[in-house]
C-alpha cells in the first residue's frame, strides 16, 4: 500500500500515503517510517519544526508524555470499519448490533449512545472531534480524534486525546485551501486501513 516516506530536505511539496504533508521532503523507501497521520511520541519533528519557524507552539516535554506511544494505525484494529454520523436517521433502524460487530466505529463530536444502543450501537473506537468540542468522551476508552493539538494535554486526563499531525493538516490546507469537515477525515486518514 505505501511506497514512497519521506526525510526532511530542502525543496518541494511531497505526498505520502496519497498526500502531500510538508514542503521539502525527498522520498525515501517505506518499511519501518511511521505514518504522519497523527501525533504520537514517534512523530513530533514537525511541531518542533513548526516553532523553529516561528508558530506559536509550546513544545514541552508534558506534551510530548501526553501524546500516544504510537501512531493510531499500529494500535487499532481496522479490519472492519462502521462510520454513524449524527443525524437522527438511524433512529428506529435497530442497525445498533451490526454496527457494533465492527472492529472500529467512528462517531463525530458529542453524538451519544446512551438510549440510542439499539440503534446507533454502544461501542466507539474513535470519536472525531471540532477543537471547540474537543475532550468530551462517553465512555473512558474511546480515542478523540482532534485537529487541535493544543488541545492534548487540558483534556487528556479523562480522556484518550489525539491529534491529526500538522503534516495532514498542511496537506488538507493546501490541497483544499481549507479544512476539511470530520467526515473527510475519517474517509482521507483511515480508507486504506478500514474494510468498510
Amino acid at each position: 500500500m505505501y511506497s514512497t516516506a519521506w526525510t526532511l530536505e530542502k525543496g518541494t511539496m511531497s505526498t505520502l500515503n496519497g498526500g502531500s504533508f510538508l514542503k521539502g521532503v525527498r522520498s525515501v523507501d517505506l518499511k519501518s517510517v511511521p505514518s504522519f497521520f497523527t501525533l504520537n511520541q514517534q512523530n513530533t519533528w514537525a511541531l518542533r519544526i513548526m516553532k523553529r519557524v516561528g508558530l506559536r507552539i509550546e513544545v514541552t516535554e508534558r506534551l510530548i508524555q501526553k501524546l500516544p506511544e504510537a501512531e493510531l494505525t499500529d494500535t487499532v484494529d481496522f479490519t472492519s470499519c462502521a462510520v454513524v454520523g449524527n443525524s437522527n436517521d438511524l433512529l428506529g433502524s435497530g442497525h445498533g448490533p451490526e454496527i457494533d460487530k465492527h472492529t472500529a466505529v467512528f462517531r463525530f463530536n458529542r453524538a451519544p449512545t446512551g438510549t440510542f444502543e439499539e440503534d446507533v450501537g454502544n461501542f466507539t473506537t474513535i470519536r472525531i472531534q471540532n477543537p471547540e468540542r474537543s475532550g468530551w468522551c462517553e465512555q473512558r476508552d474511546e480515542i478523540l480524534l482532534t485537529r487541535g493539538y493544543n488541545l492534548i494535554g487540558p483534556h487528556s486526563e479523562n480522556c484518550k486525546v489525539v491529534a491529526l499531525s500538522p503534516q495532514f493538516n498542511f496537506y488538507s490546507k493546501t490541497h483544499w485551501s481549507m479544512f476539511p469537515p470530520p467526515s473527510f477525515e475519517v474517509v482521507g486518514v483511515f480508507s486504506p486501513f478500514c474494510n468498510f
